[in-house]
């Protein structure tokens, strides 16, 4: 879901309130606020928070609301994956963190950390043109193990990546 704005550059929650409305009246069974096309690299620690504080709380009647919960370290993402829980969220989406380029083992390890440190519904996100890390299919099986990660979207060129996860069932 992209993040509407005013034309002053603050968040616009009644164009939030108008696309979740939207979303819930046909149909849709999950939405992704604060995603990679939400802009949420440009939004400050308080907007991110202010957008979940006020979106949870908006009707969505069974609509689940994932909330974007990548910050710059392992510390900055676990604050904002319990803060999403907190607020009412039903889940986090969790990418390595930019600029980093770290190792697949380094990025596992991250992604395992997030998920042991609350009992929460969280996605993994890999995605080498932002992060520069592309995870080997056997890395992302071993994220897909753990009980809370309940999502993985993939955005690897190798089709025959999301064959070989979709072939081990995780």
């Amino acid at each position: 879901l992209v993040t509407p704005m005013n034309d002053d550059g603050s968040i616009d929650y009644e164009g939030f309130r108008t696309l979740l409305d939207w979303h819930r009246e046909n149909g849709t069974e999950a939405i992704l606020i604060m995603g990679s096309t939400g802009e949420v690299s440009m939004l400050s620690p308080e907007e991110k928070r202010s957008i979940i504080s006020r979106t949870a709380k908006m009707e969505r009647g069974g609509m689940l609301l994932y909330f974007g919960a990548t910050g710059n370290n392992t510390d900055a993402t676990i604050d904002l994956v319990r803060y999403a829980k907190a607020e009412g969220g039903d889940g986090a989406i969790i990418a390595a963190p930019s600029y980093i380029c770290a190792d697949n083992a380094d990025i596992v390890d991250y992604t395992l950390e997030v998920c042991d440190s609350v009992d929460f519904p969280i996605g993994f996100y890999n995605n080498p043109p932002r992060v520069k890390t592309d995870l080997h299919w056997d890395d992302i099986l071993k994220i897909a193990r753990h009980p809370n990660m309940v999502v993985l979207k993939e955005s690897t060129t190798r089709v025959g990546q999301v064959a070989q996860v979709c072939a081990a069932r995780p």
